[in-house]
């Protein structure tokens, strides 16, 4: 089962896997054709700040706080 602290890490780490593909000096050996497919999804990639807004919106999908059984945030249903 995915938590939404781990799914909102992920993302993350896929957009930081897609610019690192997309550097040639960080990763030489990738053929051009994969460094221009990650640029192409970097292009439209939600930003960090869209993460976030969307962890606030959307708390049972994403999350920036990590799950602990102790955690006391609530998640609240805004929609009644």
């Amino acid at each position: 089962m995915t938590l939404p602290d781990e799914r909102y890490r992920a993302l993350l780490q896929g957009k930081k896997l897609l610019q690192e593909l997309t550097d040639p000096g960080k990763t030489p050996r990738v053929p051009s054709i994969v460094r221009e497919r990650a640029r192409g999804a970097l292009r439209h990639y939600p930003s960090e700040y869209e993460f976030e807004r969307l962890a606030e919106n959307c708390p049972e999908l994403l999350d920036t706080v990590p799950y602990s059984p102790y955690n006391t945030k609530a998640v609240v249903n805004s929609r009644g």
